[in-house]
């Protein structure tokens, strides 16, 4: 429940368009790792080492609490960078067996409590987002996100994608992500299905999940230009998310290759949605070969064999290119 209430704030404050917000699958990556080091006492405040961990300003926290058969959760609004607490807005109070609904409560209350410091138009534009029907279809969500996200298994992935998707036809989220499992397989049939799906709840989705959706129909239909296009708008909306690694990817089979280095470089390979990702390094690598920069693309590769002791990719084949091409 924690997580499903995390995510259905962050996908209303997307949808508002107002402030810039972390995408929920980033953010959970980021959270997993900084309550990792709060448990082995390496950190002392959660609330700023998340700050710190993604750029953000605000941060939203909280807590949920039993109380026989009903919960209570409570949330705070905190300025992370004048480390003050902003705020609390209502809780929320209902039965555990509807909990969606106690969450689609707090997701308003959120959303009025900034609205007063935002903009008005905040608070109608998160009616808009939907939440799933059940608990279970997050349930089934949030496993597929582990496994895709965390650990690159796409066929597990799928696997609960497609279980949400099932629990609630009219989800758009699981669609989306199965057509981004299908696209890791090289699987376009099933993609293609997917998408077509996804395509029908256009009202529904976040700008961010909009531009994803256009990116992988543009390539379907292997229009780059289309994709570059789509993809660049998901960076300029979560400029922290993995969609900036995309887009510097689309930037070089576009022929923008220094477009790409400066996307690459805005990330942090060693924190956020890069950390343990091997593929930023093998891409930064290219881009640095394909701009002749071939000594910054060896002192990337070592580097990333630093990180990634024994991946033929980053410490065998990519930097034999630059060594040839420096004699």
């Amino acid at each position: 429940v924690t997580k499903q209430a995390a995510h259905f704030i962050t996908q209303g404050l997307q949808q508002s368009r107002i402030v810039q917000v972390v995408p929920w699958e980033t953010a959970r990556q980021w959270s997993l790792y900084v309550k990792g080091e709060a448990d082995a006492g390496r950190v002392r405040d959660p609330v700023r080492a998340l700050a710190e961990e993604s750029g953000a300003g605000v941060v939203i926290s909280g807590a949920i609490y039993s109380q026989g058969d009903d919960i209570q959760i409570q949330v705070d609004v905190t300025d992370a960078v004048g480390d003050s607490l902003l705020g609390s807005p209502d809780p929320a109070i209902g039965a555990r067996a509807t909990s969606s609904e106690v969450i689609s409560r707090l997701s308003q209350h959120v959303m009025g409590f900034l609205a007063v410091r935002f903009d008005e138009r905040l608070n109608t534009a998160a009616s808009v987002s939907r939440d799933p029907t059940n608990v279970e279809a997050y349930e089934a969500f949030d496993r597929g996100l582990e496994a895709y996200y965390a650990r690159s298994e796409y066929r597990e992935a799928l696997t609960h994608f497609s279980r949400a998707h099932e629990l609630d036809s009219t989800w758009a989220s699981p669609l989306i992500h199965r057509a981004l499992a299908h696209y890791a397989l090289n699987e376009p049939a099933q993609e293609d299905s997917a998408l077509s799906m996804v395509e029908r709840f256009d009202e529904t989705r976040t700008e961010y999940d909009r531009a994803w959706v256009v990116y992988l129909r543009a390539l379907l239909d292997g229009d780059n230009e289309r994709a570059y296009a789509a993809i660049r708008r998901a960076a300029e909306t979560a400029p922290q998310s993995r969609a900036v690694w995309s887009y510097a990817w689309a930037a070089q089979v576009t022929n923008r290759p220094r477009e790409a280095l400066d996307a690459l470089l805005s990330l942090d390979p060693e924190r956020g949605p890069m950390r343990g990702w091997v593929h930023y390094w093998t891409e930064l690598i290219e881009v640095l070969q394909t701009l002749g920069e071939h000594e910054e693309a060896l002192d990337a590769a070592r580097r990333a064999c630093e990180l990634h002791p024994g991946n033929q990719a980053v410490c065998l084949w990519r930097p034999s290119t630059s060594l040839a091409a420096l004699g």
